[in-house]
């Protein structure tokens, strides 16, 4: 309970841990947690640009995001979650024009796998669909009247709800007797642990030419502070955008 539940990882694992073993569960396991960021990845961004090219770009550069690989370098399998981010947003996408329960379901679907591989996913899930379906619903206010928009989003809730709770009540129920109050988690144990702006600038430790100097401007924990995303997709996103400037 003080832990991360991961459950996403455990319950895909357990037919290769009894076939296979532990170890080899779970490098496989890191394996597959890359070709579906970059699967995820494709298919997302091959729906919103309607370009194959694009979307094995995308694919590249989000399965091999440096905060990704310091992860699995680090074997921390349960942030090598994110691969369930860019299916939620594709069905998020999709249920935003087609209305459709299917499609809502399977946002709800991908979130839960989401949220049940870390409970840090759980919030970040939840605050950027919220975002991104106020951003790109709009003009939002006209659908709040109509029955068919709230349609795939109470097929979304009702799916992740059915799939987080299982999970989640004992947690709740631990809380309610007191017995997850940790004196550690005070604001600067916190603070030490969150993202600062310049851990979106430093660039990644595992480079091999400027790793080591690079190294020693990080705080203790490396792995929880590399956000960079690497100087390949900045450039793109650089020239992307002088592209489209009028």
């Amino acid at each position: 309970a003080l832990s991360e539940t991961t459950l996403a990882h455990t319950i895909l694992g357990l037919p290769l841990t009894a076939a296979l073993g532990e170890v080899p569960a779970y490098n496989a396991l890191l394996v597959w947690s890359c070709v579906l960021a970059g699967l995820g990845a494709y298919l997302y961004t091959k729906r919103l640009t309607g370009q194959a090219r694009a979307g094995v770009i995308a694919a590249l550069v989000f399965a091999l995001l440096p905060y990704r690989v310091s992860h699995l370098a680090a074997g921390h399998l349960p942030l090598l979650g994110t691969g369930w981010l860019p299916l939620m947003l594709l069905y998020v996408e999709r249920a935003i024009h087609s209305r459709r329960g299917r499609d809502g379901a399977l946002a709800g679907l991908f979130y839960a796998m989401f949220a049940l591989s870390s409970w840090y996913y759980a919030y970040v899930g939840a605050l950027l669909a919220v975002v991104y379906v106020l951003l790109r619903a709009r003009p939002w206010r006209e659908h709040l009247l109509q029955a068919a928009f709230w349609r795939p989003w109470a097929a979304a809730g009702a799916v992740a709800v059915i799939m987080i709770l299982p999970a989640l009540v004992p947690l709740l129920s631990l809380a309610a007797r007191g017995e997850l109050v940790r004196p550690s988690l005070s604001l600067r144990y916190v603070d030490q642990w969150s993202a600062s702006i310049i851990d979106f600038v430093l660039p990644s430790i595992m480079h091999p030419l400027w790793g080591e100097r690079v190294a020693a401007l990080y705080p203790q924990n490396v792995h929880e502070h590399l956000l960079w995303v690497g100087f390949t997709p900045l450039l793109l996103t650089v020239a992307a955008a002088l592209r489209a400037a009028p």
